[in-house]
């Protein structure tokens, strides 16, 4: 069977570094392969900043949610930033809700 990448990673020359997140790669069946992907990333990660692009994601389970905060912990101690793009309104008013907006970078439009 033939899996899609659950991430796409692309540099900019500003340090900016975009990832790009599949529909499925925040699904519990997905999330140890992004898991594997995102954290050696965030850990080699100096300077910068890092934007995972939500658009094509449309669901966040608990899990999820404990990943993205745990790799915005390790991004920190990297040096860097994570922010979080794309994301549809459903997803950014769950993040408000848990009050999650507070810890993570979580941004309009992009």
């Amino acid at each position: 069977m033939n899996h899609l990448p659950a991430i796409q990673v692309s540099r900019a020359a500003d340090g900016v570094t975009t990832v790009a997140l599949s529909a499925t790669a925040m699904s519990e069946e997905n999330l140890d392969a992004t898991r594997h992907e995102l954290f050696p990333l965030a850990d080699s990660l100096l300077t910068g900043e890092v934007q995972l692009d939500f658009s094509q994601v449309t669901s966040l389970g608990s899990s999820a949610l404990g990943l993205l905060l745990t790799l915005n912990r390790r991004t920190t101690k990297a040096g860097g930033h994570l922010a979080l793009c794309g994301l549809a309104p459903h997803l950014q008013q769950l993040l408000r809700l848990i009050r999650l907006d507070t810890i993570l970078d979580v941004r309009r439009g992009d």
